[in-house]
């Protein structure tokens, strides 16, 4: 499966969630940690609860310097693609830009994930090697940069208020 990564979300670190969803992270102000969601609405805990959230964190994919092609040789049944650039479950995948600088003191990068998941054998819990990293913490809305829309047909920036 070839999928070309947007050039909007290039070298730059993303939350993705539904529209849904992010209509109620802006009305609360902040991306929380633990959600008063269904788990049925979360990715991956049908089976473990994803290594992120097990570790009180929220998943951010950051593409610094992202290939698809290399990528997918490292890493074969990462499954990246599943959210790039519209998670089809949802039918419309909103991307929330996060200022790195402001984030950075309680950011784990995905290398530093796998190394965790190694060392505290955690190999159950699912994670995206290299381009998934964790927030630990909630993430304020004054952390966010900016906010896109991607559906079958269209990429739309969607204006939002700090």
């Amino acid at each position: 499966m070839d999928i070309n990564l947007p050039p909007l979300l290039l070298n730059k670190l993303w939350h993705t969630t539904s529209s849904k969803r992010c209509q109620q992270i802006l009305e609360s102000g902040a991306i929380l940690a633990n959600p008063p969601i269904d788990d049925n609405d979360r990715y991956g805990t049908s089976k473990n609860y994803p290594l992120v959230r097990m570790l009180g964190g929220i998943s951010l994919f950051d593409f610094t310097d992202f290939d698809p092609k290399a990528y997918k040789k490292e890493c074969p049944i990462s499954t990246w693609w599943t959210f790039v650039p519209y998670n089809k479950r949802w039918e419309e995948s909103t991307w929330i830009e996060i200022n790195r600088e402001m984030v950075k003191d309680k950011l784990i990068d995905g290398k530093e994930l796998s190394k965790i998941s190694k060392e505290k054998k955690l190999h159950k819990h699912l994670f995206m090697p290299n381009i998934e990293t964790a927030y630990i913490g909630d993430i304020k809305i004054d952390c966010f940069l900016n906010i896109f829309r991607f559906n079958n047909t269209s990429q739309q920036f969607v204006p939002f208020k700090r």
